[in-house]
């Protein structure tokens, strides 16, 4: 059974690891005997720089990662059914890109997928903001560095899984006005997403209950095909 490793590089919060792209990973491993959607549903945070074990989830089709002090990740294949709203018109997205939404907390500054402490090529800097019409939705045009790129130019799924998540944080906060941690996220990749090809990134809001808020996400090439999509649950914090 492998194993899940993060390295301080892929941090979300300080200590602990991106959601997006630790649950991309677990979906990564579930993936090499399957194309398909994995859910993945996060209980805790995710330590950096420690081996967590694998084990066979016990009632899905899926694995469930943990360490000594109990589970922190359970992953399974699930088909994925969400609708994605019309993409808006670039000259939108560069506005909403344009108005960055910054974490209001210190401790996302330096984070893997959206900090503003980060540089090129240090991290995927995906610095969404809200579109400033009808606030409906967050964007920004983002190409990835080639630092994240394999030999073939291709991000590995657990990046494009990163991609996907910090944007539609920033889509719950037309929601509710909070930074927001990973609960859950539902994501598939449909086609190579390369560096130094520009995509956009493109999240929506869906609906909200108490500390909960949900959110679609996508990311598509110039072309206008979906690349990777994803729904996610988000904790208020």
């Amino acid at each position: 059974m492998p194993i899940l490793h993060f390295p301080r590089q892929f941090n979300g919060p300080p200590q602990s690891a991106n959601g997006g792209v630790a649950a991309g990973a677990l979906a990564g491993i579930l993936l090499s005997e399957a194309t398909t959607a994995v859910r993945v549903r996060l209980m805790r945070p995710i330590p950096l720089e420690q081996d967590l074990a694998l084990r066979n989830h016990p009632e899905r089709d899926g694995l469930i990662a943990h360490d000594d002090d109990g589970d922190i990740l359970a992953g399974w294949r699930e088909p994925l059914t969400i609708d994605m709203p019309a993409l808006p018109d670039g000259e939108r997205v560069v506005e909403a890109g344009a108005h960055y939404r910054m974490p209001t907390d210190d401790k996302f500054a330096g984070c893997f997928v959206c900090g503003h402490t980060r540089l090129p090529g240090e991290g995927l800097r995906i610095h969404a903001g809200h579109d400033q019409e009808e606030k409906a939705f967050a964007a920004v045009h983002w190409t990835p560095h080639e630092n994240f790129a394999g030999d073939d130019g291709e991000l590995p799924s657990h990046l494009v899984w990163g991609a996907l998540d910090c944007p539609g944080a920033v889509a719950a906060m037309l929601l509710k006005n909070s930074d927001m941690l990973t609960g859950e996220m539902h994501g598939q990749v449909f086609a190579p997403v390369r560096a130094g090809e520009t995509y956009t990134v493109f999240a929506w809001p869906i609906w909200t209950a108490g500390r909960k808020v949900f959110t679609g996400s996508a990311l598509i090439d110039k072309t206008g095909q979906v690349c990777a999509k994803a729904s996610e649950l988000w904790i208020t914090v």
